[in-house]
């Protein structure tokens, strides 16, 4: 079993979702530009995918199949968004997302490297996967300043649109490493 843990930053602290954060979260995933760009937030997004999602990362916790965090904002206590690690915990897939009023403040990168260095540092991984749609630069530039490397184009299935041009990437240990 796999213990959730909480992370800290200079300006976020990453915690476990709760239920109490589905208000928020709905408000923040009414923004079509957020579910449009990643493959699994549907839109519109109702308080019951809300409690259906955190239901999902109580159990990725639980059963090591994940390290999904609420990322809240230390000046305001206001949730920000979501990142972590799904998929096999082999190679994990690096995921986030981050509510437009909290876009340009460089937000998902700095939650991205605390996920990162976590799974590093304290759980031994030695490789993270990501992706990013051809179409969201900015999503590939956060990657980047994390350290990830290109490894080509292809396609990825999403929820709301099919099929669509993704950019994946790849972060290897050895050279989290040499940057840390």
């Amino acid at each position: 079993m796999n213990v959730p843990v909480c992370l800290d930053t200079e300006r976020l602290y990453l915690r476990p979702p709760h239920m109490s954060d589905i208000p928020e979260m709905v408000t923040l995933l009414e923004e079509p530009d957020i579910s449009s760009m990643t493959a699994t937030i549907p839109h519109p997004y109702t308080p019951e995918d809300g409690r259906h999602w955190i239901e999902l990362t109580e159990m990725a916790w639980r059963e090591n199949k994940g390290t999904p965090f609420a990322i809240i904002e230390r000046a305001s206590e206001a949730l920000v968004g979501s990142v972590g690690l799904g998929g096999k915990m082999a190679e994990p897939v690096l995921g986030y997302w981050i509510g437009k009023p909290f876009w340009s403040r460089g937000y998902a990168t700095e939650a991205s490297q605390a996920v990162i260095d976590f799974a590093f540092r304290l759980r031994g991984i030695g490789v993270i996967q990501a992706w990013h749609r051809v179409d969201n630069p900015a999503s590939g530039r956060v990657l980047e300043k994390c350290g990830f490397t290109c490894n080509g184009d292809g396609l990825t299935k999403t929820m709301l649109q099919g099929e669509v041009a993704t950019r994946s990437y790849r972060l290897e240990r050895a050279d989290w490493e040499v940057g840390a």
